[in-house]
């Protein structure tokens, strides 16, 4: 499909798709679908604090859901039905003792969910991952759980999950293939044993989304079905950390090159609004949408983008806004840079401090941001600087600001770095220890007074987050129609936080400026 192609094929498209906005805003104004208290409390990716959490109380036949055995017996007849192989407890469920730990501490580490009966002599260990990362680390991490299965001889079924976003079957181990049905591994628990432990590859997006329908339609509490219809509005939303490309109604969608005249003609405010709001749409229609009411809405928007004359404007569609959004929000990054440089040359402060930024090349990845650092510091010195970034692990299109920990590479790597246009010429640190210092103390201090609260996170000393979601289709129409206005807005945020902590910032770094940073537990 060539430009010109494009244009007219949009157009009919855009047309017919206004034709249905009314009707899509009367229905969201009813069931208000896209309100989510754990999207609104920025813990909707955050294994630890919400998934582990609620998976293991649904599990758990004691819960606070008050439904007794309904989940517990629901999970295992969703594993059996997806693996014929699938070990079931032998014995009554009802009747068994059960115990739901989650982060249960043994010498590799943590497990995020063990179900256990020693009742009927079983064994379940749940690795729980809401995104994706190296295959290597996961491999790693099962042969611990496999070792630690291992060793619970007094139970006679041991069994491992691996739960993520997609259902990734685990590199580690021999594959175990059933015609028709998904394949499982058997992880070897040491080199040179013959033991091994079964391990299922389970997805949020089809399996506990499976399984929570199954539950939902046994419920009666009107709260625990809300709730749970909640949670698993949150699932689309971890698809896509690495786990598979953009697809639409019509079919798959992979990145390709930019199409210039395409980018340039979607790349307009007035085209630009209302492609991110269709592109928007088609994720929702990919998920079960029955618990809101919306299925009427759905159909009309699925036969729209299924259209024959639709279908590949909306996949061309789908491929180049992708490029509109990497450029728009990659013209953010370097024009807040820009900004920020100014204020510091108009203002007294402007020989004292530095920014760095990522280079282009990693503006559009999920982590990016800036660092205001002071230019007189001892190369080898650990140094406290004002960041603000993009891609907390909460929120990876929220952008969240505060006072970080940074060092140069050759500090801890004894090497200078080559070309500093590579990569970041500071690098963010974890201090396990903080350095006693009076600096840092009044640096404290003065943040909870600005209403940065105490964090765990040990890259910084404080963050919070903004209201500003960068690649969110809010923020990057925006960006479209007054891109300057919304850099000086996000500016002035930063440069009134910068003006409070300044001398603060420049006390605590003349502290640290003798201290060796190895002896803060540096990683």
């Amino acid at each position: 499909m060539d430009h010109s192609q494009f244009k007219v094929g949009f157009a009919r498209l855009q047309h017919q798709f206004k034709e249905l906005q009314t009707e899509i805003q009367l229905t969201e104004k009813r069931f208000a679908p896209d309100f989510n208290v754990f999207r609104l409390l920025s813990i909707d990716t955050d294994e630890v604090k919400t998934h582990s959490p609620l998976l293991a109380s649904l599990l758990n036949p004691v819960g606070q859901h008050g439904q007794r055995h309904l989940f517990l017996k629901a999970f295992f007849v969703m594993c059996r039905r997806k693996f014929p192989d699938f070990p079931l407890p032998n014995g009554g469920i009802e009747t068994a003792t059960w115990y739901i730990e989650t982060e249960k501490p043994f010498r590799g580490g943590r497990m995020d969910v063990v179900i256990r009966s020693p009742d009927l002599k079983y064994l379940l260990v749940i690795e729980n991952k809401t995104r994706e990362i190296k295959a290597k680390e996961i491999e790693i991490q099962l042969a611990k759980y496999a070792r630690w299965l291992h060793a619970q001889q007094q139970y006679r079924e041991r069994i491992l999950v691996l739960l993520t976003p997609g259902g990734s079957l685990p590199s580690a181990g021999a594959a175990v293939h059933r015609v028709g049905k998904p394949s499982f591994h058997l992880m070897t628990v040491a080199r040179n044993s013959s033991t091994e432990i079964p391990c299922f590859p389970l997805s949020y997006v089809d399996d506990i989304a499976q399984w929570l329908n199954d539950c939902l339609h046994n419920l009666q509490p009107p709260h625990l079905i809300q709730t749970l219809i909640q949670y698993q509005a949150l699932f689309s939303g971890l698809v896509g950390r690495g786990e598979q490309a953009q697809s639409s109604q019509s079919g798959a969608v992979t990145k390709t090159g930019p199409d210039e005249q395409i980018v340039e003609f979607l790349s307009r405010w007035e085209n630009l609004a209302i492609a991110l709001e269709m592109t928007d749409r088609l994720p929702k229609l990919l998920g079960d949408s029955s618990a809101y009411g919306l299925q009427t809405i759905n159909s009309k928007l699925t036969a729209l983008f299924d259209y024959p004359e639709n279908g590949p404007v909306v996949d061309k569609m789908l491929e180049q806004i992708e490029h509109v959004k990497d450029r728009l929000h990659r013209a953010f990054w370097k024009a807040l840079a820009e900004n920020m440089r100014n204020r510091l040359l108009q203002s007294k402060k402007g020989g004292f401090w530095q920014i760095e930024m990522h280079p282009d090349h990693a503006l559009v990845l999920d982590y990016c941001g800036l660092t205001l650092y002071p230019s007189a510091t001892n190369p080898t010195q650990l140094i406290m600087a004002l960041t603000i970034l993009q891609g907390h692990r909460s929120d990876l299109n929220g952008l969240y600001y505060g006072v970080r920990w940074i060092i140069r590479p050759e500090a801890i790597s004894n090497k200078a770095v080559v070309n500093p246009s590579e990569s970041w010429v500071l690098s963010g640190i974890q201090v396990s220890q903080k350095p006693r210092v009076a600096g840092i103390f009044e640096l404290e201090d003065k943040l909870t007074e600005l209403d940065f609260p105490p964090i765990s996170d040990l890259f910084w000393l404080r963050h919070r987050p903004t209201d500003y979601r960068v690649r969110g289709q809010d923020f990057l129409a925006r960006m479209a129609i007054s891109k300057d206005e919304c850099v000086d807005e996000i500016a002035q945020m930063l440069w009134d936080f910068f003006d409070e902590i300044e001398p603060y910032l420049q006390a605590a770094n003349r502290d640290l400026a003798g201290l060796n940073p190895r002896t803060f537990g540096i990683r």
